[in-house]
């Protein structure tokens, strides 16, 4: 239950960290070296209301915070209310294992910072737009992303670029359009990886929106790409991924993939009379989305 003055757990956190002077992850980082993994979106939940510990080592984390933050004994934890009823988890899967070229794309999330995928917002809604009809030796990635905050703060989210081993291993270009601004970047030419953390322009609490535009440019020419695919770590609730080709250039063949809960499904996809091909999917994920095809001779 909360206190007789009716101050929750929630409020006591909040004010016991901003007396403190401390950040999210500072917090954090003392919990750990006093042996206590708790990521920084369960603090944030914690102390927006959101959840609240129950589970044995988690009531001993707050123990454990009450001493890190200048508490007295039972401040934090005898403003715990009643176990809620469990609902419905989220379900949620390493990020790096819904991408191709699994090891290497886990390197390159860390080396993003991405360590602990339950920092990651929710992507609810997808749409990744490719155009290789520019007829320049360009080749253009646009995302349109709709996201709900897990975390207060500023919703950050990865965007890295696997090349195959018989693709040309040039550095992307990542163009923000809206809502967002580039951070951390890597380029690793000997793994043919580059990536980019894109962080959101406000600051949210639990539960808020946030939508970002941005475009990847790629010097190369069209015929370097034979596929576009989007791996996320919780479920989606649309995808969509559309290819625009040149009439001059069309593969000979194409696929749609989708791969969720460990099982991948392909069919033959059709280019319509505007020279576009597309897949969607509707409450997918773990998992990737994908378009893949074939170039003639």
């Amino acid at each position: 239950m909360t206190d007789p003055g009716g101050e929750s757990f929630a409020s006591r956190l909040r004010e016991s960290i901003t007396a403190a002077g401390l950040t999210l992850r500072a917090v954090k980082d003392r919990l750990e070296a006093r042996g206590h993994r708790v990521s920084i979106s369960a603090l944030s939940m914690w102390q927006s209301g959101a959840r609240q510990p129950e589970k044995a080592e988690s009531l001993r984390a707050v123990e454990a915070l009450e001493e890190i933050l200048g508490c007295e004994s039972g401040h934090l934890r005898d403003a715990i209310g009643a176990p809620r009823r469990a609902g419905r988890p989220l379900l949620q899967e390493p990020l790096h294992e819904q991408m191709p070229h699994r090891d290497i794309a886990s390197a390159a999330l860390t080396a993003l910072g991405f360590e602990d995928d339950e920092e990651l917002p929710h992507e609810l809604y997808v749409v990744e737009k490719v155009d290789l009809s520019r007829g320049d030796g360009t080749v253009v990635f646009e995302f349109r992303i709709l996201m709900r905050a897990l975390r207060a703060g500023r919703c950050h989210l990865p965007s890295v670029h696997i090349m195959a081993p018989d693709e040309p291993g040039a550095r992307p270009v990542l163009e923000p359009l809206l809502g967002c601004a580039v951070g951390r970047q890597i380029d690793r030419p000997d793994l043919r990886t580059h990536g980019a953390e894109l962080i959101m322009d406000e600051d949210l609490q639990v539960g808020d929106l946030a939508y970002c535009e941005y475009r990847v440019h790629f010097a190369l020419p069209p015929s370097a790409i034979r596929e576009a695919t989007y791996s996320f770590s919780r479920k989606a609730r649309e995808v969509l991924i559309q290819v625009q080709f040149a009439p001059e250039q069309e593969p000979v063949r194409c696929e749609r993939r989708i791969r969720a809960g460990g099982e991948e499904t392909a069919e033959p996809a059709l280019i319509n009379a505007s020279n576009r091909v597309r897949v969607s999917a509707h409450d997918v994920g773990p998992g990737l989305v994908g378009l893949r095809w074939a170039w003639g001779e």
